[in-house]
Formats: structure tokens, sequence, C-alpha cells
């Protein structure tokens, strides 16, 4: 007898995968920073990185500074280089040469994506830091400069994945027209990337330079290439990794953009020159590439100074830099058109260091609404039932399964835990989360049941040459039945020999039980099966005649599909394994004949094919 059982219990927790609490410090620069804990940008000036270009910085759920890197070292919130934070694979003159994500399933340990400049050889790879080491101020530990391909442009952004419970980290090969997708998740990166096309080919390494944005809800992409005075801009489907609908956003030669940065809404792109100082609003309203290059406006290009990154803040607005600066310029309306989009060239100022080309690159994230909920579907006694979450991590979850005498084993800190119920019955089942400062609790209650029992009977049945019908019996009440024969009823006649299988359910629980039924002639031949599965689950591995009287000699033979005797026997309660000369045969069709004498000294031979299916 054989027991099927799949049992699906699943949990639901449905939290932001990035906070904006996340984003609130900013190092960039000249030894430059931004704090945004209070809503507004206030200077700091503790920084210890000097950089030309790209950055990242990173803080926990409620603001606090955990770590930052210019793609090459790494330093912790007391500014300090970790002691394995440096000779990372990024380039503080790369576009974007880092970007930070939380490890899917470990808490609390991040990846750092880096990526070289201009084409370099080492393309993406990424790094972790365990933020469990060196007294919880970190370290990057041994997973370390990690490839994931090469070469690329100076272009990566990590977006949210659509369940909720992993990213894509999106760059653009080099030289090339194709962008990869790689599924970060609780499994990893993927090693087989999702690979969408762009609309111009980078060939020259100047020409990998410019960002790459996504915007806050993750379904819009836009990269620009400084050197070849364009933007692309794409919709992007957050399930699949697919970049599509791809529209060419043209700039008078010479503009070279640089940074772009989609608003809040996702109603208007900006664009900033690199060597120039132009500003650009495009108005997204109508998707058409005609449309959305004639919505082209200057927001201003009188600054004398080159132009640098755009990224918006926590606060919604959206910051550019500028080279060699002590102060960002804001669009402090950027859902406004024109210049109701209330641009300022000296809208903060740096009380320490000087801004230069690059800004903070993050992972796109929306507004804090964090929710925990769960499903619970029906189960059954002694079935392991998994808890599996829809994100990756928390700070903590604490479950408690309703079940009190299963003593320890009631309550689990696990985030995807396991639980074992041994008696029928309603059970309530809490989850309390919290992330921060935030938490939530969700209780539900759900029935446990019994197995049926299912039992038709000895594994051979045989009926009698005078009535060769075989009843089966699967009759359980309140069970619902599934017979292989498509019958849905508790019983079935049988009168054709071979195996019968049948399943029965019960409010959700399943059992299964499988015979072989004989059934016996008066014609004084043997009935051979026409399919056996020579596998080793006890069902049906062996070929062999089904004995519809008594023999007193047989020989059986089998033939492969050139004629090549492969078994041969006169012991038909043997039968054929499936093997010739100890090796197993593979799938197909054979021959058999058999030759054999019966109680009334009449010999007889049939002949007949089978197939093999394992």
């Amino acid at each position: 007898m054989k027991y099927i059982i799949k049992i699906c219990f699943f949990a639901f927790l449905s939290i932001g995968m990035f906070a904006q609490g996340e984003s609130n410090i900013w190092y960039f620069g000249r030894y430059a920073g931004l704090d945004f804990s209070s809503g507004l940008p206030v200077s700091i000036n503790n920084s210890s990185m000097n950089t030309g270009e790209g950055c990242a910085s990173i803080c926990d759920f409620n603001g606090n500074l955990l770590f930052y890197t210019d793609g090459v070292s790494v330093w912790n919130r007391q500014n300090t280089k970790m002691p394995n934070g440096d000779s990372l694979k990024g380039h503080s003159s790369s576009t974007q040469s880092a970007v930070i994500v939380k490890k899917p399933g470990v808490n609390p340990v991040y990846l750092i994506f880096t990526v070289d400049r201009m084409g370099g050889s080492w393309g993406l790879t990424y790094s972790e830091v365990d933020m469990s080491l060196e007294n919880g101020f970190g370290n990057v530990n041994s997973n370390k400069n990690i490839p994931v391909v090469s070469p690329v442009c100076e272009k990566i952004a990590a977006i949210n994945h659509s369940n909720g419970r992993g990213y894509w980290i999106v760059t653009r090969l080099y030289p090339s027209n194709k962008y990869h997708s790689y599924l970060l998740d609780e499994n990893g990166i993927s090693n087989i990337p999702v690979v969408s096309s762009g609309i111009a080919t980078v060939t020259g390494g100047l020409q990998t330079l410019g960002y790459l944005k996504a915007s806050r809800t993750g379904t819009k992409i836009a990269s620009a290439f400084t050197n070849l005075d364009l933007v692309e801009l794409f919709d992007f489907d957050n399930s699949t990794g697919h970049l599509y609908n791809a529209r060419k956003l043209s700039f008078p030669a010479g503009v070279k953009p640089y940074g772009v940065e989609f608003s809040p809404s996702e109603k208007y792109l900006y664009t900033s020159g690199f060597t120039t100082n132009i500003l650009t609003q495009f108005d997204l309203s109508d998707s058409t590439e005609e449309a959305i290059n004639r919505s082209r406006a200057v927001l201003d290009s009188t600054s004398i100074k080159q132009g640098g990154a755009l990224q918006i803040g926590s606060n919604d607005k959206i910051y550019m830099a500028f080279v060699g600066s002590d102060s960002l310029g804001v669009i402090n309306s950027p859902e406004n058109a024109g210049g109701a989009s209330n641009y300022s060239k000296n809208g903060v100022f740096l009380t320490h260091g000087t801004s230069l080309y690059g800004l903070p690159t993050f992972l796109n994230f929306n507004q804090n609404n964090f929710s925990l909920d769960f499903e619970v579907q029906d189960s059954c006694v002694s079935v392991k039932l998994d808890f599996i979450p829809t994100i990756g991590f928390a700070d903590s979850v604490y479950w408690n399964f309703g079940d009190p005498p299963s003593g320890s084993n009631n309550i689990s800190n696990l985030l995807s835990p396991s639980h074992i119920y041994n008696d029928t019955g309603h059970y309530e089942v809490t989850v309390r989360a919290y992330y921060g400062d935030w938490s939530d609790t969700v209780s539900k209650v759900f029935y446990v049941g019994s197995f049926p029992e299912v039992d038709l009977g000895g594994d051979t049945i045989v009926g009698s040459c005078e009535n060769p019908t075989v009843i089966l019996n699967a009759e359980w009440p309140n069970g619902k039945y599934f017979w292989n024969t498509q019958s849905t009823n508790s019983e079935i006649e049988v009168k054709v020999s071979g195996a019968y299988w049948v399943t029965v359910n019960l409010n959700g629980c399943s059992m299964s039980d499988t015979v072989y039924v004989k059934t016996k002639s008066c014609s004084g031949k043997i009935e051979m099966p026409n399919i056996f599965t020579p596998n080793s689950d006890g069902v049906n591995d062996v070929f062999a005649p089904i004995l519809m009287d008594e023999i007193k000699q047989a020989e059986l033979q089998i033939y492969d599909r050139w004629g090549v005797l492969i078994f041969e026997s006169n012991n038909l309660e043997q039968g054929w394994d499936g093997k010739s000369n100890g090796q197993e045969c593979g799938n197909g069709v054979y021959f058999w004949v058999i030759s054999y004498t019966n109680s009334e000294n009449n010999t007889t031979e049939q002949k007949g094919t089978l197939t093999l299916l394992r």
C-alpha cells in the first residue's frame, strides 16, 4: 500500500522590502553628507569618503546609519573602514559604483553590488556585509567580489520583485544593446539572467557613462547614455524582470544626459547634463515616444558648474549634484510641470565637504505601508506543515501554533517554521512580526482532520474462471473517491487484469491504495500485460504472464526491436525485470513469445508486444 500526501500551508507576510528610513543618510562627493531623518536635509560633517562619482549608503529601518561605500572601500557607522572593507571591485569613477540591498532570508546580512568603470574587466560583482560581526559594526565576510557578469556599463539598479520577497538586479552589458536582470531571492542570485533589448548599441568606453534608475513602483526604468545624447525609457515587469516598450528620448547635441530620476507618481522624468548644467523635464502622461519628446522642457541651464546626478529623497524632493559645489540643486515640487516644479539651484547647503558628480544609489522604495497577514488551509494530522512567508527578512517573528500538547514546539521564532499536529480539531495560529518600530499581530483558526483508511485488500486478487469479475471497495464515510478508471464511486467492478488504484479524500486529507488484479478466463489462454514499469516502486515492476489455467510447463522469451533475444526463462512467476545481462533496458517497445502446455496437455504459442516505461 502506498500513501501519497501533499499538504500546503502558507503564511503571507507582506512588508515593503525597503523603507524610506533606510535611505535617510547620504554620503557622497568629497567628504559630504546629508541626514533626512527630520524630514529636511541636514548637512553632516563626519564622512570619511572621497568619491568622484558612484556611492551608496544604508540605514536600518529607523534611519540609523549602518555603513556606506564608494564601491571600493566600506565604512561603518563610526566612519571607520571595516577590517575587510577594502579592495571591492567597483570604482569611485564609475557612475553607479555600488548599490546595497538586504540579503533575502538572512538577517542581518547585506549585499553590496559593485560595477567597474568604463566596461572594465571586473564588471558586476557582489560582496556580503555581515552586521553581526565586529560587535555589531559589521564587516565584509569571505563572500567577497563574487562575479556576476562582465563587462558591463557603469549602470546598475536594484528593484523590488512584485512578490515582495526578492529583488531584480539590472545592468547593461558592454559592448551590447542588451540588459540583464538577475533574480535575487532566498536561494541567492540566479546565474540565468532575463535578457531584454535596448535601443542604442554601446561600443566605446565613454558611452558606458550615465545613470540607470527605476521608478518607485518598479514599473518604469530610465537609462542615460551621456556620450550618445539620449535616454532609453522602458516599462518594467517586476514579476518577470523584462524591460519592454523601449522609447528613445533625444537631446540636442552636447547636452550629455547623465542623471535621471522619476517624480514620486512617475508622471515626470528628470534628466541632468554631465559636462553641461542643463536640467530637463519630460511629461510621461502620454507614453508614446513622440509625445514624450514633444513635452521636453528645460528647467535650468544657468549654473556655472558642471551638472551631476539626480536623486529623490525621502521627502519627495529631487536633488541635483554640481561638481565642486557646496550646495545641491533641489526640485521642490517635482509633480508640477515646468517652472511650477519650483527648482532652486542652491536648495540645500553643505557645511562640510563638496559635491562632485555622484549621489547615492538606492533600491527603489515606496512609502511605509506594512501589513501582516497569512492564509490557512485545513490540514491533516501527523503531517509537517511549512509556514512560508512572502518576504525574505524581518527583525523578528513570533509564532504560536495553538497546540499546547506539543510542548516547546508550540512556539517558534523562525521566519519560516514548521509544525506537526498529532490530533484532530480546531487550532488558532498566531503570528507577530517586528520590523524596526513597526509590529503587528494576526490570529486565525483552522481545522486539522484525520486521514481516511483505504484498504483494497491483498496486492493480487484473482477472480474465478466461472465468475471473472472482482469487486474493489474503498468505502469511507463522507469520503470522495477518484479511481484510475475515472470512476468517482466508492466501489468498482473489475473484469480485466491490471493495476487499480484509488485516492480517497476526506476534508482535504487524502490516502491512496493500489492492487493488482488477475482474472481467470476459461479459454485456456494466458493473458499478458501490454505495459510495465520496472522503477522499483513495488507496483508493476515485473513483466510476467497472468496465469489463467493450470500450466505444466512454459517458456517466455523477450526480443528487442532488432530481433535480438535479451531474456529467456521457464519460470513464469519470476518474469522479466527489464534488464539484459544485468543492465537496464531503455524505454520502448519489446516483443514477447510464450510457449506453454496446460493441464489438458494442449501446447500453445502466443506472441505480442509490450511497452517498457521507467
